[in-house]
């Protein structure tokens, strides 16, 4: 196993990692900040994947403080073709509604955890929450 210093992302590039004051408010910037900050690699899952020759990905497990829609954005030749099965976390603000509506542009159907059941994710009045993604295919 491998760990490595890189933001998945929507474009290739560099940007600062900004921390907040907990984990959860740290947020990455293209333009540099003031405050406390580390230089980051940003890539896309398709680059991620194509560059480090990842033959199929079975599944992803995607919790990044609303930055789900970039990172399916630029995973979407590798969602495409690998069909994974995805677990996302999906904050109820409207802007996290774009990831559920590109992976249903994929083809996926969205369910979201209610009381340890698992029910269809509807549209934006659905609940935020962790939601599993499958392939409808």
């Amino acid at each position: 196993m491998k760990c490595e210093k890189i933001v998945l992302a929507d474009q290739l590039g560099e940007g600062c990692l900004v921390e907040g004051g907990r984990a959860a408010s740290n947020r990455i910037s293209l333009l540099p900040p003031t405050g406390k900050r580390a230089a980051i690699q940003i890539g896309t899952l398709d680059d991620h994947c194509q560059t480090n020759r990842i033959r199929k990905v079975d599944f992803l497990k995607v919790d990044i403080e609303g930055g789900e829609a970039d990172f399916f954005s630029g995973g979407v030749k590798t969602l495409k073709k690998d069909r994974p099965i995805i677990l996302f976390e999906s904050e109820h603000t409207d802007p996290a509604y774009l990831e559920r509506e590109t992976l249903r542009g994929l083809g996926y159907n969205l369910y979201i955890f209610n009381r340890e059941v698992l029910e269809v994710a509807g549209n934006a009045t659905s609940p935020s929450g962790n939601i599993v993604a499958i392939p409808s295919d």
